[in-house]
This record gives C-alpha cells, structure tokens and sequence, in this order.
C-alpha cells in the first residue's frame, strides 16, 4: 500500500466537503424551479448548513476523541451520505432543508476535524508537511471547480446527479477509511453540555451576524428585520454589531470555563492552551 492512499481517502472526502457548497449556491435558481419554491428559502437553506456546521464544530472534533478519530470519520461520512441521498431524492424544500442543511451539516462536523486529526496521524515531518499542502490544493480545487461543476450539471442534467455522485464518493470512503492508521482509542470522556451550549451560542450568533452584514448592514441598517412592521434598530444602529458582540461574550465566558474545567481536572470541549502555543 502506498503511503499517499490515506491522503487519496482523505482528499477525496475533503473535496466532497467544500464542493457541495459552492454547487449550491450556482444551482439556486435551478432547485428553485424544480422544488416551486423561492430565492430567499433556498437562501436560508444555505445560511442554515453554514450556522449547523458552526454550532457544533466543536462538539463534533470532542466526538472524534471519545470515539476514535476514524469512526468518527466514517460515521460522519455515512451520516454525509445519508443526507446527500435525501437531497438528491427530496421531492420538495422541506426534505432538501433536513438533508442538506441539517444531516448534510451533522455529518460534516464529523468528518472535517477528523480529517485535520488523520493527517497528523499518518504523516510525519516533510510528508506530514506534503499532505497538509494536498488538503489545501484539494480545497481550492474544490472551490474554483464548484461553479464549473454545478453550472454544466445544472444545465445539461440535473442538479440532483451532484449530490448522488457525493453519495457514490463518500461510500468509497467509507468502504477505504481502514487503509487510514488510527492510534486513537475510544475514550470515556463526559462532555461538558454548558461547555457545548455556550461554544454553540457563540459561534451561531458572530457566524449570524457575518452573514446578514450583507443585508442589514455592519453599523448603519440598511434592510431591518421589522416586527409588526416596525423595523429593529437599537440606538439607531443594525443589529449586526450587537449580535457579533454577544457571541464574543459567550465565546469568552466559554474560554474562561475551560480553564476552569482544565484547573479542576475534568476534560474541557476545548483546551483553550493550545492558543498560547507560539
């Protein structure tokens, strides 16, 4: 076996990972017509996938050390392609919202820090180095081909062969991932749920207000979301800022519980030391 088969496995599932995105987002009009649905639903459909991933992120790299890092890659895959084969099939919005958005989403916070984690695993100095520098050519390959991909697929066939050629990629995977070495072990670590709450709260409110800047403006509103008609502004101001704000002190009451939980000796979601590493 050849010492690249690991990251030809690894690769492949990072291509799937960042491709399935950039498909999307060409094919909106598309899946608009086809599912008689509009513009703005298939538009929080992606902000949806985008707030799934980040909420739990962290909680899906804590997984992959309590189960191993390559059963959750392979569960995490598996659960990809499940949700992959629901979109494809989904005879209308809601179905492509729960595969796409919500399964397609859990399954991807599974298998993106364990990619990162088998890297490390099966590679070592240069090659380590080498391997790292495919993921990221792999990616950006990923990104410029995704509009290419989806634009012809879109056009001449059907936005939905995308999402089962994913399908047929994420099973050779899965059916592939025992050529990956894994030295981890499962653990029987207990996770810290306000630890997951408060990461999740976080993270969701600064990648929120990240994303609407475009719509309600970062300082000055530009189109608020009104109730009962009355627009929402505080002080004048867009509600942007005030959501960034907030996330960025749960995030920060998130820290501080992690050193705590590290001083105490109980297992942290996040050790929080690995940001003073220079």
């Amino acid at each position: 076996m050849s010492k690249w088969t690991a990251i030809a496995v690894l690769g492949s599932a990072q291509f799937v990972m960042v491709l399935d995105s950039t498909v999307m987002n060409v094919s909106i009009s598309t899946v608009v017509t086809d599912l008689d649905t509009t513009v703005a639903a298939m538009q929080s459909a992606i902000t949806f996938y985008t707030l799934t991933m980040a909420a739990v992120m962290l909680l899906g790299a804590k997984l992959g050390d309590i189960w191993s890092r390559r059963r959750a890659f392979v569960i995490g895959a598996v659960v990809y392609s499940c949700g992959s084969l629901l979109t494809a099939l989904s005879p209308n919005f809601a179905v492509l919202f729960l595969g796409w958005s919500v399964i397609e989403g859990l399954g991807a916070v599974l298998v993106i820090p364990a990619i990162a984690a088998l890297v490390a695993e099966n590679y070592r100095d240069r090659d380590r180095v080498t391997a790292y520098a495919i993921i990221g050519a792999v990616s950006g390959a990923a990104v410029a081909a995704g509009p290419l991909i989806g634009g012809y697929v879109t056009t001449y066939l059907n936005w939905r062969y995308v999402f089962v050629s994913e399908v047929v990629i994420m099973i050779g995977v899965v059916l592939t991932a025992r050529l990956i070495s894994d030295s981890s072990r499962p653990s029987s670590t207990r996770i810290d749920v306000p630890s997951v709450l408060l990461s999740a709260a976080g993270l969701v409110l600064v990648v929120y207000g990240m994303l609407q800047s475009k719509t309600w403006g970062w300082i000055l509103p530009k189109q608020a979301p009104e109730i009962n008609g009355t627009p929402i502004e505080p002080l004048g101001l867009s509600l942007v800022p005030y959501l960034i704000l907030l996330g960025v002190f749960l995030l920060w009451l998130f820290t501080g519980r992690q050193r705590r939980l590290g001083e105490t000796g109980r297992a942290p979601l996040l050790d929080v030391g690995m940001f003073s590493i220079t």
